[in-house]
């Protein structure tokens, strides 16, 4: 699972362009205190909250979709406001956990994720075992319906983790504290579908949903907690989410989105989840049971989600839309595969065609039209911690090439 080398003249100039990219993007990010608007935050209009025309599914349905596709901003004329969103300020703490000697100190890092710490603390759902973080919109399916503020899995376990690093990094005990807690809502307020072996998590309390990432994110958190703490009970149930979704790999090494049949689809950004956790709950608890699984799983991500010269691809099976999202996340999984070339093109290939002079990345890339809307946690928050996981690595390689 590593990569070709790559010169260091070469290192130096990809650094050099992904440092200054983070600073901006991150930079623009902190100016508007990580509050901006989302792909999914139409039904947050009052045209749709206070008129009957929020009490229809596919009114609902029809509308989140319709803002999500278009690529002219028109949230401003429905009185769609910026909101900060907690998943962004989970991955603010695992940027911060990785040190960023270009344009940040240690000081101003640990300060800023103390101040990101004590308000997750307070915007945390109320009524649950333990800490857990929704979205503030309310937020329509074709299949269901998950009100604003309404925990679930993957904001979760994102913030966990992010939690988890921070105290790595600075030992904040409080982050710790908060993302054992999290940990209580993952075991004690989702439901559980059993498999063959194991379980999957249900991606919010009062559902069963089955979705391969959502569970495996959840065991990731599990398994970084247990292995802190010994605790054999939270430690064996991350055992059973990864089991369960072993028995549901194809032969090809690929994962569905999810069981149901409109979830049958394979892309890039939730397989890098799956993949990413997998690996992360491999190393946290020395399983090498998994590392079959892990390698049909890696191999069918690099051979089916790239073009030449870097492009990421949305689907296993075409390119469009390119999307930033997909794109910060190819640099995630790539780089914790050790695929440093790949990883870097990519981020090269999305500086270049995905960020604005503003420093923010755009939206998506379509075959006929590109959206340049500004989104926040979709587009932009997860970007500067897949550009400085890819620093911390080039740097590391080029430490050992000149040695």
């Amino acid at each position: 699972m590593t990569s070709e080398s790559i010169s260091v003249s070469e290192q130096e100039q990809a650094l050099a362009a992904i440092d200054d990219s983070c600073r901006r993007v991150t930079v623009w990010m902190e100016r508007s205190g990580y509050a901006g608007i989302e792909p999914h935050d139409a039904l947050t209009s009052p045209l749709m909250r206070r008129t009957p025309l929020g009490r229809s599914r596919f009114i609902r349905l029809a509308v989140l979709q319709a803002l999500r596709r278009l690529p002219v901003n028109l949230r401003p004329l429905l009185g769609v406001r910026p909101r900060a969103n907690a998943v962004s300020l989970g991955w603010a703490l695992r940027s911060l956990a990785l040190r960023a000697p270009a344009f940040r100190s240690e000081e101003d890092a640990r300060h800023s994720a103390e101040k990101i710490v004590q308000e997750l603390a307070e915007h945390s759902a109320q009524g649950y075992h333990g800490p857990c973080w929704g979205y503030y919109f309310d937020w329509q399916t074709r299949a269901t319906f998950k009100p604003a503020d309404h925990p679930i899995i993957v904001s979760t376990a994102f913030i966990g983790l992010g939690l988890m690093d921070v105290h790595a990094r600075f030992g904040m005990p409080e982050a710790f504290a908060m993302a054992r807690g999290a940990c209580e809502f993952i075991l004690r307020d989702l439901n559980r579908t059993p498999g063959r072996r194991g379980f999957c998590f249900s991606y919010g309390p009062g559902d069963h949903e089955q979705v391969f990432n959502a569970s495996m994110l959840g065991a990731e958190l599990l398994a970084r907690v247990g292995a802190a703490t010994g605790e054999e009970a939270v430690v064996q149930a991350a055992r059973d989410a990864v089991a369960f979704t072993l028995d549901h790999q194809q032969p090809d090494g690929s994962w569905a989105y999810g069981l149901d049949g409109h979830w049958s689809f394979i892309d890039n950004f939730h397989t890098g989840y799956v993949l990413c956790s997998l690996r992360a709950y491999s190393a946290s608890l020395g399983d090498a049971s998994v590392a079959d699984a892990l390698e049909r799983g890696w191999r069918f991500y690099r051979d089916h989600f790239f073009e030449e010269g870097g492009i990421p691809k949305y689907y296993h099976n075409r390119l469009h839309p390119i999307d930033a999202h997909a794109a910060a996340q190819s640099i995630v999984t790539l780089t914790e595969f050790g695929d440093i070339v790949m990883a870097a093109r990519v981020a090269l290939w999305a500086i270049n065609h995905m960020q604005t002079p503003e420093g923010y990345f755009i939206y998506q890339i379509h075959r006929r039209f590109t959206n340049r809307i500004p989104y926040l946690r979709w587009a932009n928050a997860l970007m500067p911690y897949a550009l400085l996981r890819l620093a911390t690595a080039l740097r590391g390689q080029a430490d050992a090439i000149r040695h």
